[in-house]
């Protein structure tokens, strides 16, 4: 078994990296979404929990002093996602009648959510149980929101909801989560909980170089 401190060593490595790619790993989504093809493709409701997820955060990482890198990695996140709902907002007449609709429920209720967050937060109102709760339920969404992605690309028979980058990209931050929690002895859940989020986002990169192949084989057979 590897000594103490070398244990420490790679697992603060691995915990930096991570760190540094929940501040980027957007990014590369937010620049495929500038195509409408693309966002029609991509799930709303991957969209609305991961947004959801990023509010409750965001929440739980000011209500209970987080460090400055938890919150600074909240904000970004939380920012790139609002760039991502406008771009839903600027495609919307190219999406199904019921998603617009949805698309303005969610607006409202997420600048609703988001207001009254801030706001408990600065009024210091939350007690201690209750924020865990939050961060409990972001944590949930944290792991759950590919689900309805996977499900969309395998009605649509296509993996061009989502860029390739980002998907490599919240692979590599779950190998890195799951090496920090084994290395720097972080509770059971995360221990568990990010190489099963692994093996679940695994399934977006199979799935993007499947539907590729089979579009490949397709344009060839024309």
């Amino acid at each position: 078994m590897l000594n103490h401190s070398i244990s420490q060593q790679i697992g603060n490595f691995t915990l930096n990296i991570s760190t540094f790619l929940y501040l980027v790993y957007l990014l590369p989504q937010l620049f495929h979404n500038r195509l409408v093809e693309h966002i029609k493709k991509l799930s709303l409701l991957t969209h609305s929990i991961l947004f959801s997820a990023y509010i409750l955060d965001l929440v739980y990482a000011f209500g209970r002093s987080m460090p400055w890198q938890y919150k600074l990695v909240s904000c970004i996140g939380l920012v790139c996602l609002l760039v991502q709902h406008f771009q839903f907002l600027h495609f919307s007449s190219a999406l199904p009648t019921i998603d617009r609709k949805v698309l303005k429920a969610l607006t409202f209720l997420f600048l609703i959510g988001l207001a009254v967050g801030i706001y408990l937060v600065c009024s210091n109102q939350l007690s201690k149980s209750t924020l865990v709760l939050l961060g409990s339920i972001s944590q949930i969404g944290w792991l759950t929101y590919v689900f309805p992605q996977i499900y969309k690309n395998y009605v649509l028979k296509s993996g061009e909801g989502l860029s390739l980058y980002f998907i490599l990209f919240i692979l590599l931050i779950t190998l890195c989560d799951t090496l920090s929690a084994w290395f720097l002895d972080w509770d059971l859940p995360n221990k568990i909980g990010s190489p099963l989020s692994f093996g679940v986002k695994l399934i977006l990169l199979l799935q993007f170089f499947k539907y590729s192949s089979k579009s490949s084989e397709q344009k060839l057979s024309y």
